[in-house]
């Protein structure tokens, strides 16, 4: 259940939502949205990366996990096709208890207001565009929205910088993760602006825009 946007190229899953118009950038909301998602995350972590996954049907071609069933997913889309994603659940889902140990990140403040973010990927026709970053954009400003203050993600070591430049810090390093080995816990604080002004993070506008119209 980790989250990864590994750049290996692979074949995108044939699983397509007919009405979708070209870089479209949302929720996904209905079963057929979700259904695509759960194939998509299929072609990456199992026939891409060939990565052990607890809950891959690979009779179906699909990767459904508990974290799901009430978990939020940004999901962007060309032609129909799913080409990139990413979730976030609250720390009060009783799915996510793993995670407050895992992540040490129960008790800094009411668990509802606690996000952890997984499974974000990218198709390999993407990979060198923006195209992770307005992902992980569509999903902070749905964060804010949903009262989110604080959220938690783990990452290999390549990824650490990539998510600092977002606004993430380091929580905790060269944690044993049961499928992926050693990952980086990160954190992040929604509502941090002067930090991520600072540093010139891509929410900074989002962050400035909340705030604003809340105070």
């Amino acid at each position: 259940m980790k989250n990864t946007a590994t750049f290996v190229p692979f074949e995108a899953p044939p699983f397509q939502v007919e009405s979708m118009p070209i870089t479209t950038i949302k929720l996904a909301v209905s079963q057929a949205e979700r259904e695509a998602v759960y194939r998509f995350r299929y072609g990456i972590y199992v026939e891409e990366m060939q990565r052990k996954q607890i809950y891959a049907d690979h009779i179906e071609k699909r990767i459904e996990d508990p974290l799901d069933r009430n978990g939020y997913t940004i999901a962007a889309w060309k032609d129909g096709l799913v080409v990139a994603t990413v979730r976030n659940n609250h720390l009060n889902d009783a799915a996510t208890d793993h995670y407050c140990n895992f992540y040490q990140a129960c008790g800094n403040t009411q668990n509802h207001k606690i996000a952890i973010t997984t499974r974000l990927m990218v198709a390999p026709s993407h990979r060198c565009s923006m195209l992770a970053t307005r992902v992980c954009i569509a999903l902070y400003k749905e964060a804010l929205s949903r009262g989110v203050e604080r959220a938690y993600l783990d990452c290999n070591a390549h990824l650490v910088k990539y998510f600092q430049g977002l606004g993430y810090r380091i929580h905790r390093d060269r944690v044993e993760h049961e499928e992926y080995g050693a990952v980086t816990v990160m954190h992040l604080n929604l509502l941090d602006l002067n930090y991520l002004q600072r540093i010139r993070s891509p929410f900074r506008r989002a962050c400035k825009e909340f705030l604003d119209l809340h105070r």
